[in-house]
Parts: structure tokens; sequence; C-alpha cells
């Protein structure tokens, strides 16, 4: 999902409708994953770590809600990860080397609703900070900011309730490269669509690639309740626009994306039965200009020139559909689901076409007991949960040429990064969690929960056949 249009989806227009009690809560997690099922970008083994704080207070009718986190990652073995999100774009500047990488991000962020009446009106606004560096040349340093605010408004009724946001996204992000031991040449590699490329040796840090996003966010909120039962609607739309070019004098522009999404998730509640409707729909389009470097008469510097306007080159489309049904009871709990994804991806270098696409579908469940140990020992829990992946269609790379041209894509393409990536998005798949919680109630608002995670996942086929990923992850909260 791109990053920038998935930021804090929820908080712009549902924290207006919060209803619940006051509460500080602090928390420290951390995850730990390795093996070989992993994607194109994704470390071989990672350890991430997360410390933050959090509070909901009201004061003579005022509701704020503010929230602070830390977190910082390693990871061994990276590739080709130029940006921090690398499905934010279609534009990438990479390289192939294994290395070690590290990432660090800040995150803030504070929302408040003032009522008048039934009406409430408020703000929400976010910042997030981050730093990712690889530790092997040829080594890059990606520093990234996102931020956004959108005010909104709410009408809080006996039975209905209904919650309207509209706001501003914006996020900045530059990559630099830097070489420390010259004794072989490094490439790097410029990135466009479905892996094709072209490559350069490397030979200074002073050209860096910026790359800039602005978009719009609209929410909207729907609820109607009556004794035991819950009806409601959340919608979000978000749009952006970006654009890449290097830094510096020389005027090189890589190219420029739009990017609409949809989103929508319909939840009806009836006593302990939930029943779950989703959607989800992001369009992406990628431009190209024609440019040149020629020598500039006036500086006596090469610069690129540009000979064209804007015109289309990468047409991508994600969409995912779910459906759940889950029962809370006093000791058991359970959920079935069924999610549906589908990609599809052209890029156009005329004359030639790449086309790519999938259809997945998953079914999921999930099963939980509680134990109740008296209230010196707390509650413990126990929750299973299984899925396996199947693919509908799937085709990595179909080429077609236009009009009566002959020509080859051979060399056009990285093809091994290309089916890599295709097989962990496509491939069939099982996977399950084992998850163990404990909470313990420590008088008024006071309580401690620590959870504790076992993932496992297995590729069942293709490139990635007999490749397994485990992880395990440990968070502690405590809630005053």
């Amino acid at each position: 999902m791109n990053a920038l249009l998935s930021i804090f989806v929820a908080l712009t227009s549902l924290f207006p409708l919060y209803r619940g009690p006051e509460y500080a809560r602090v928390k420290a997690e951390c995850n730990v994953e390795g093996g070989g099922y992993r994607n194109i970008y994704d470390p071989l083994f990672s350890v991430r770590g997360l410390l933050g704080a959090e509070a909901v207070t009201v004061k003579k009718g005022l509701m704020l809600h503010g929230h602070f986190e830390y977190g910082y990652d390693y990871g061994t073995q990276s590739r080709w990860r130029g940006w921090i999100d690398p499905y934010e774009t279609p534009f990438m500047l990479c390289d192939s080397i294994p290395g070690n990488v590290t990432q660090e991000t800040y995150s803030l962020g504070g929302s408040l609703a003032y009522p008048l009446g039934k009406w409430r009106i408020g703000i929400d606004a976010q910042y997030r900070a981050g730093i990712f560096a690889k530790h092997k040349d040829l080594r890059n340093k990606n520093t990234r900011m996102d931020v956004s605010i959108a005010p909104g408004v709410s009408y809080i009724g006996e039975h209905f309730r209904a919650g309207l946001s509209a706001g501003w996204l914006r996020n900045t992000e530059q990559v630099e490269y830097m070489q420390v031991d010259a004794t072989s040449e490094k490439y790097l590699f410029r990135i466009y669509g479905l892996w094709l490329y072209s490559s350069a040796g490397f030979s200074s840090a002073e050209n860096r690639r910026y790359k800039e996003n602005n978009g719009f966010c609209g929410d909207l909120s729907l609820e109607w309740e009556k004794n035991r039962l819950l009806l409601r609607n959340d919608f979000h739309a978000r749009y952006s626009y970006g654009s890449q070019e290097e830094t510096g004098y020389n005027n090189l522009h890589y190219g420029d994306t739009q990017t609409l999404r949809y989103a929508d998730e319909l939840l009806l509640r009836s006593g302990g039965h939930r029943f779950c409707l989703d959607w989800s729909l992001e369009q992406m389009l990628g431009m190209r200009s024609l440019q040149r470097q020629e020598l500039d008469p006036a500086s006596s510097v090469r610069r690129y020139f540009t000979y064209s306007s804007l015109s289309d080159c990468y047409w991508g489309e994600r969409m995912q559909l779910g459906a759940c049904y889950a029962y809370d009871g006093r000791k058991w709990s359970g959920s079935a689901a069924l999610r549906m994804r589908s990609s599809l991806q052209r890029y156009r270098e005329y004359p030639l076409l790449f086309s790519q696409h999938f259809r997945t579908i998953e079914p999921q469940f999930s099963l939980e007991r509680r134990f109740d140990a008296g209230g010196r020992a707390g509650q413990f829990s126990l929750a299973l949960s299984g899925r396996y992946r199947h693919p509908l269609d799937a085709a990595a790379d179909e080429i077609s040429i236009s009009g009566n041209y002959e020509t080859s894509a051979e060399g056009a393409q990285l093809t091994r990064p290309l089916e890599e990536e295709f097989a962990f998005l496509s491939a069939p798949v099982a996977g399950g969690s084992l998850d163990i919680r404990w909470s313990l109630p420590l008088g008024g608002r006071r309580a401690i929960s620590v959870n504790a995670a076992f993932t496992h996942s297995s590729a069942l086929d293709g490139l990635l056949r007999h490749t397994a990923r485990t992880g395990g992850s440990l968070s502690i909260y405590y809630t005053f």
C-alpha cells in the first residue's frame, strides 16, 4: 500500500466519534523474524524494536489524544531497496549488493475534539521522520518525512452518529549513495516499472535523488446503534501527486506519479456476533518526459533539457476484497475470513509493452480461549490462527510489440528480481501463528499486559518453494 495514502487512516475521522474512557499507556515491542521466504527487498534476518506512549483525556468537554513512538530496525542481507517504501513509485534508484540495513523512525501526533451540543469539531495532525541506511557498498542513506493535517466534524445522536474529515498529506524523501571501498567498480541501477533498467558505474555522491508527494484525504464514518445491534461503515479516499528529480543543477527528471486510493469497511455487530466486509482499490499512473543531456552555453555545464511533455508510461492497479465472521463469547472467540487480492501492472518502453497480473484467494481462521486465573493472577488467553493463499491466475511477464517493429526485450529487464518478487506475492503459501496474552488489573485504570506471538509461513510452490520464514514478537503495555 502506498505509504503516503495509508498514513494514519483511522484517526482523521474516527477520533471525534471516540466514546471510550480516559487512559494513558506506555508500550515496548520487539519483533524478530528470519528465513528465505521473503520479498526481494526484505532482509534475510530482521529485528524491530518500538517504544511509545499515548494518552486520551477529557478537560471541560475537550477531548485530547496524543502519542509519541520511537522505532529502530536492523536487518541483514537486504537488496534493491532504494526507497524506504519501494511500492510508492514505479521509479527507483538502487543497487544489487546485499548488505546490513538500519532504520530509525520518530512519530508524534495529536488529535482534539470539542463538543457543541450534539456536534463535535476536531482536528488531527501527525508527523513522522525516518532515517534508513545500508552499511555495505554501495551505501545508501535515505531521509524521509511524512506529515498530515485533517480537520473534521461529527454528529452524535441517540442512535445515529456520523463523522466527516478532509485534510492534506505530504511526504519527502532523499537518497544519496557513497562508496568506501574503491578497489572494485560498483553499479547503480535506475529501475522503471516492471524491473526495466539502465545502469552506470558509481562515480560520486554528489548526485542525489529527491522524491516529493503532496495529496489530499477524505474520510466519512456512519454509525447506527440500538440495543445490542451496531451497524458501521467507514469510507476513506486518498489522492497524491509525486515527482522525482536529481538534486543540484543538472535538471534531471526521473518521473511523476498520480495515485488514487479508495477503501471501505462495513461492520455489523449483534451481541457477540460480528460480520465484516471490506474492499480497497489503488490505482497509480507513472509519467516520464523525453530528456537529453547537453552543454549549457550560459554556464558551460552539461545539463538535461526536456523535449516533450509528460507522457504515460506506467499503469498499476491493486485491489483487495474481504469478508469475515467472528463470534466473541465469555471464554471462546473464533473467526473465519476470506480475502481476495488482485494486481495488474503495465509499463511501456515503446514499442514494447510489459504486463504482469495475478489474483489470489486466501481463507483464514482463528480460535481463542481465555482463562481467568483470579484477580491476583489476571487473565490468560491463547489464540491460534492459520491461513492458506491460493493463486487463481498469474503471469509474471507478458511482452507485446506495437506496430510492425522487430525488436527484442532481451537485456531490458532484471528478470531474476522480477521473478523473485512475483513468487513472493503470488505463490501458494501456508502459514499460522500462536498468540499468548496475559493481562493483570492493578486497580482503577492501571493494568499491565504482555503479548507474545510466534508466526511461521512456508511457500508451497514456485521459485521460493521449500523456503520458510519464522518470527516471534513480545509486547508489554502499561495502562494508567
